[in-house]
Order: structure tokens, then sequence, then C-alpha cells
């Protein structure tokens, strides 16, 4: 939504992609340009000539990828609604110009963070966040019941954490009968892949469950009666979507900030229980869900819940473009 905003202004708008996509193909006035090697896509960021580099990956300027001198401004959007200092590096996002924040929590931890540390002042926007303008609202009508997305984050410290965290879970439902769509994480995927072959391997023979990494998750989401997954954003969209509850997996913390806030006050963790179940190891998921289907889901409290906690819904999409054409128009003069 953000790119078809951006390509009906009168602005020269590149992208800079790493696999093929065709829902980009409308975008006909967008100068696309596919880059699958990773040298030679940090190379050209390095490099990169514009008035304004929108990213969605953080630590810029941190490690292996520079800021460019001949880019003016550094403006961040946020792919997930956790929280910026449990899953991220630290000082990840120090280096940017311009941060699209998606609620106050984020505002918050931010500028704590510049506090703490003499970091360089941020323009911190109250953007919201544009994933949830392209998710369907609503959507609890027609998903199939017994079919369970299975969407688990990773943790850098476990090689094997789908299996030691997962298998008996899948184990479970696959014996009663549920249909189980599993989404792998794209880092553990990336970073332990003889884990997730060997993992993925275990269940191929099994018709009841499919592994998929391409399809839109709101496609996904339509057919699923619940999510299962643990600290990943993914929760927050599949709620605010489906109206429908998650199980959190309860398993070891993802912590790659060192200087992280408490824990308790991190959102992903403050919250989840207002959107669905923690299940520990020693619970039975069937059960589980049966409890969850006999439970009445309190839409009302859900609305308010994101109304409360996140800016612009449904426009944040628009807010990020008319603020991105403001500095554009800015660094002109």
């Amino acid at each position: 939504k953000l790119l078809k905003n951006l390509s009906d202004e009168k602005i020269n708008v590149s992208l800079l992609i790493d696999q093929p996509n065709n829902e980009l193909d409308e975008f006909n006035k967008i100068n696309k340009y596919f880059i699958k090697s990773n040298f030679l896509k940090n190379l050209s960021l390095n490099l990169l000539k514009c008035e304004i580099l929108i990213l969605t990956t953080p630590d810029i300027g941190n490690f292996y990828v520079k800021k460019s001198k001949f880019c003016k401004h550094y403006f961040y959007v946020f792919h997930s609604v956790v929280s910026t200092q449990m899953i991220y590096n630290e000082f990840a996002f120090k280096n940017y110009d311009t941060i699209c924040c998606n609620g106050d929590y984020q505002i918050n931890e931010l500028t704590e963070e510049e506090n703490k540390f003499n970091l360089p002042r941020k323009n911190l926007l109250k953007t919201g966040y544009p994933f949830f303008d392209v998710l369907k609202v609503n959507n609890n009508e027609n998903y199939e019941k017994g079919k369970i997305l299975i969407a688990p984050s990773w943790n850098p410290d476990i090689p094997d954490f789908y299996d030691k965290c997962y298998s008996k879970i899948i184990d479970d439902l696959l014996r009663e009968n549920f249909k189980i769509i599993f989404r792998p994480h794209p880092e553990y995927h990336k970073r332990f892949s003889k884990n997730y072959i060997q993992f993925k391997n275990r269940y191929m023979s099994n018709a009841n469950i499919t592994f998929d990494q391409n399809s839109p998750l709101y496609e996904t989401f339509s057919v699923c009666e619940n999510l299962i997954t643990d600290w990943s954003g993914i929760a927050y969209e599949f709620v605010y979507s489906c109206k429908r509850g998650v199980i959190f997996n309860n398993v070891p913390l993802k912590k790659l900030n060192s200087n992280l806030i408490s824990p308790e006050e991190i959102f992903e963790y403050k919250f989840r229980n207002q959107i669905g179940h923690i299940l520990n190891s020693d619970q039975n998921i069937i059960k589980t869900i049966n409890d969850m289907r006999n439970k009445r889901f309190d839409i009302e409290k859900i609305n308010n819940f994101y109304k409360k906690n996140f800016y612009n819904l449904g426009q944040a999409s628009q807010t990020v473009s008319e603020n991105l054409i403001k500095i554009l128009n800015n660094l002109k003069g």
C-alpha cells in the first residue's frame, strides 16, 4: 500500500529487491532492481545515491552495511509490531534520521534509549503499522475448524529450536487429525537450514501438514482456526485480522540486546495474555484449543486494545507517505 501511494506521486521511486515478486508488476512507474547476491546488495546500499532511503532492515551503519555518503536521509519503517528492545541488536536504530513508530511503546523506548546513551535525536513519527492496512479486518467467518497455523520465531542460541520446542505440539495435533500449516521464520531457515530440513523431513510423509514460506499471510490467516507462535509479532497481525485467539508457546526469550529494559515491560511479553493463551510445556495443546473454542472471544475488548496501542489503524501507509513527501520537499528546499 505504501508503494501504491508513492507510485501515485510525481516523484522518482526505485525499489531494490532480492527475490522476484509478481505483486510488484502493477507498479510500472517504479524502477525495480533485482539483486540476489548479498555482497552486491550490501555494496549497492553502501554506495547508493538518493534523497531518501526507505528501509525495513535494522542496524544500518552498525555492521557490514554502511551508510552511503550519497544518501541524504535514512527513513525506517517497522516490519513487525514488536518492541525495539528485545529481538533487535543494541543501538539497532541509532543511525536512522526518521523512524515510523507503530505506537507509543516504540516512541517511549527509543526516546529512553536516546536519553540513556546520549544517542543522536531522531525524527520519531506517529505513523502506525502499515501492514495492518493490507490485512482483511474481521476475517473471522470462513476458516476451517481444526486447521492450525504454526508460525514460530527463531532463537540464535538454539539450532534445533523447532525440534526441541514444537515437535511435541505437532505430534499431538496430528494424532488428533488436526491439519497444520507450518510457516518457518526466514531467519531460522537461513541460519539453521540443516536443522530445518531434518525437522521438515520428519513430517513430509504426513498429508495433514504443509510447509509454507511464500503464501500471502492474509490468505493463510483466513483459513486457519488458530495460530500457535511464541514471541513473534505475527500474533498481533493474526488477532487484528481474524479476531480469533492465539496460543503462545512459552519458550525461552529470544534476547539480542543485553541492555534491554525489563522483559516484563516488553510489548510482546506484557500483552500476550490479553490476546491469547500462554501454553506451558506441561499443558496439553488439544485441551487448550478446546478451552478456547468454548470461551467467548471478546471482539470489543480486542478492538479497544488495538485502538489504544497503535496509531492510525487502516491509515498508516497514507500517513507514512505524507511524511515522506514532506521530508522530500524539505530536502529539495
